[in-house]
């Protein structure tokens, strides 16, 4: 099933749930606080289920939320014996309320709500003074003593791994949606006090004052700000704002942790609260990075996933089948709209990642080998053997260049004797099928098995071994010779250059390898950058402010990176300049203008996409880490690769790690095979599409997160 289905069962489940009537129980409440001192949430789950058994739950209690009580001012009452502003009990003078689905039972399109109600008080709660907000028959009363260094504000957001000491942007973000009271507002507050203090302390570390950093009705668009038509283009709705409120923030970039100081901190900002605990340490980012590859892990097919390396554990799954070959690719979506049999059966065919929903495998997924690749050679320094719990640990080799093998080696294992790559394998009613070679998927291969041989070249190693690479030769010479066979078989192909991307990008790759003259002659053939304003992704849009608003159909991020870093003898000097100028000021408008200005959040995606097919969930920073490891350009590259790694960790509208069984809240309704573990969907797994950076210490990952979902709407509202 593709994605865009899934999406729309998605999209219907919310219209079922919006017609579902109320309840008249009394909801749990799992979390409270204060937003600001003069207004306070209380956050109710109307339910839960067991996810026991894959694709089927278990309701285990069910107590909905009173919602037209909830509503009403009167039901509140806050009292307090020592502020005399709230004796003898005063009622909020407005209650505000969002609602949004929490819990899902299983496949079905039925769900729990969770709500977050906003109480407006008449008056400022005071720090130190004691506080008791009675609720009548929702619920028990809530007792506090307001202090800002104790009570979390759920408007503070933070990477809730950590910073780096040596990060050169760590920021701290407030902002709130808050339903039927909008966006939260807080020019009443600006030049506010913030602290960095050590959690569960109150001694400042590091002080400032909060700032604004994007207005919501002044700022414009987060993405795409020239065009109204790409605003609109995903199923007609407009994502202008992916945060429908203001966005402040707290630099605390000047603040690099304690010498000898193992614990966590928090941003704590006057009369509002504080932030989740968080490091500072210079592992931040490689934990974040391990744990990225662990979900990469447990997308592997037919692979074992062992107690002694997972405590999701699982046996190896669709091992040794039996493939039908067609005569044409299956369809992404229509897996049972099966392509006319060539009568052959084929076996020993095991490996490749799980795609988005389904365990269909694509050469799509070559895309992992592509991410890990490409951070190696920018750090190779900082990745070793023993780095990642996988069956191919401590064979001499840096793990991350071992699960770069994993999709290499797939293709492998049905590449044709005419050097083709087959491009898919899918189920049908439990019966699979392989495609036949075709002439994107041996570009792509091409490309990656090159570039995979180039970095064991890095890395000082002639052969990668393993439990499951014993089929395959994973050396650099076999590499490079089955990389030159499937390039000779797609060039003689008549739709060798269908697919701009692929064919140039694996002329670069060819002549960064080789050296070979007749390669670059290939890849400046017809090239379409052929100036320093040329786009590298051109998309017209009618009315459009856009410098870059170009004709053509070609994308040549991928490729142009590539021979940007070659630097063979006989380079062809003028040419490669004009492309090295096309990419800085492509990117520069691309990217950089989008963490530095559009987006609140500093997230340093590419400017024409909505949030939607995980682009709300990561950003690929790449071209940000290329222009910064690779070509020695200046600061202003590295720090949204910083900032973006923080947004997917925790800095974002939802406060949320985007990595299941990560930071202090993170995805829990995504659809995996790891569901119904009582433990959770695997640590690691990510929302559908790519994942982001894990910047300096590690480049990115921007891996293609295969089977995922994430149920839970990734909108603030």
């Amino acid at each position: 099933m593709s994605f865009k289905q899934w999406l729309m069962v998605f999209i219907r489940a919310g219209v079922l749930c919006a017609i579902v009537p109320a309840g008249v129980f009394a909801a749990r409440v799992v979390d409270k606080g204060p937003i600001v001192d003069s207004l306070y949430m209380i956050h109710f789950l109307d339910g839960e289920y067991s996810h026991s058994t894959w694709g089927q739950s278990t309701q285990l209690w069910l107590e909905k939320l009173d919602t037209t009580a909830a509503k009403l001012p009167s039901t509140y009452t806050i009292t307090s014996a020592d502020d005399a502003d709230f004796s003898g009990g005063k009622n909020p003078v407005a209650v505000g309320k969002k609602s949004k689905a929490a819990d899902f039972n299983g496949w079905n399109t039925t769900y729990f709500q969770e709500h977050y109600i906003f109480l407006a008080l008449p008056n400022p709660m005071k720090r130190g003074k004691s506080y008791t907000i009675s609720m009548g028959s929702l619920g028990n009363n809530i007792t506090l003593t307001y202090n800002e260094f104790t009570l979390r504000s759920e408007a503070i957001h933070v990477n809730q791994y950590g910073y780096s000491p040596v990060a050169t942007a760590k920021y701290a973000y407030i902002s709130m949606f808050m339903g039927t009271f909008k966006g939260l507002e807080l020019e009443a507050r600006q030049g506010a006090a913030f602290h960095v203090v050590r959690d569960g302390q109150s001694t400042p570390l590091f002080s400032g004052t909060i700032g604004k950093r994007k207005d919501l009705e002044t700022g414009g668009a987060d993405y795409y700000p020239e065009c109204r038509g790409a605003q609109q283009l995903w199923y007609g709705n407009t994502y202008a704002s992916t945060v429908m409120a203001d966005v402040w923030e707290c630099n605390f970039t000047g603040f690099a942790g304690e010498a000898g100081y193992t614990g966590n901190y928090r941003v704590v900002v006057e009369g509002m609260g504080s932030s989740f605990p968080f490091r500072m340490d210079n592992k931040v980012y490689f934990d974040a990075w391990k744990d990225c590859m662990h979900g990469i892990f447990m997308q592997r097919s037919a692979c074992a996933k062992d107690a002694s390396i997972t405590p999701w554990a699982q046996p190896a799954r669709h091992a040794g089948l039996s493939y039908k070959e067609t005569s044409a690719q299956g369809a992404n979506g229509s897996e049972c709209a099966i392509p006319s049999l060539t009568g052959q059966t084929l076996t020993g065919l095991d490996g490749g990642y799980y795609d988005a929903a389904d365990y269909d495998k694509w050469t799509d997924h070559l895309d992992v080998t592509r991410s890990l690749c490409w951070a190696y050679e920018l750090r190779p320094s900082i990745f070793s053997d023993g780095d990642l719990a996988i069956p191919e640990n401590a064979n001499n080799v840096p793990d991350i260049l071992d699960e770069a093998a994993w999709m290499v080696a797939w293709c492998l294992r049905g590449q044709t004797a005419a050097g083709g790559i087959r491009g898919s394998s899918w189920e049908c009613n439990s019966q699979w099928y392989i495609g036949p070679a075709e002439t994107r998927a041996s570009l792509y291969f091409s490309a990656e098995a090159n570039h995979l041989a180039l970095c064991m070249e890095m890395a000082g190693v002639t052969q990668i071994t393993g439990p499951y690479y014993n089929d395959v030769t994973l050396t650099r010479t076999n590499l490079l010779a089955k990389a030159k066979a499937a390039y000779d078989y797609a060039m003689a192909q008549s739709d060798k250059t269908a697919d701009f991307d692929k064919y140039y990008y694996a002329q670069a790759m060819m002549y960064r390898v080789t050296g070979d003259a007749q390669y670059q002659t290939a890849y400046k053939t017809n090239n379409p950058i052929t100036t320093a304003t040329t786009s590298l992704a051109p998309e017209l849009c009618s009315g459009s402010t856009n410098p870059y608003s170009q004709s053509g159909s070609w994308w040549m991020e991928w490729p142009v990176k590539t021979y940007l870093m070659t630097n063979h003898a006989n380079r062809d000097a003028a040419f490669y300049n004009t492309q090295k100028e096309a990419f800085i000021n492509w990117f520069t408008y691309d990217r950089l203008e989008m963490s530095q200005t559009h987006q609140p959040f500093r997230r340093g995606g590419h400017r024409r996409m909505p949030p939607v097919v995980g682009e709300i969930a990561y950003a690929n920073t790449y071209p940000q880490a290329i222009a910064y490891f690779g070509l020695g350009l200046d600061q202003q590259w590295l720090d949204p690769i910083y900032t973006s790694c923080d947004y997917t960790l925790g800095g974002n509208p939802l406060n949320m790690c985007f990595m299941a069984n990560c930071g202090q809240r993170w995805l829990k309704e995504v659809m995996h095979d790891t569901y119904s573990n009582p433990l959770g969907v695997a640590k690691g797994i990510q929302s559908y599409h790519q994942m982001g950076s894990f910047g300096l210490l590690v480049s990115a990952t921007n891996v293609v997160s295969a089977g995922t979902f994430g149920w839970t709407t990734l909108r603030p509202m």
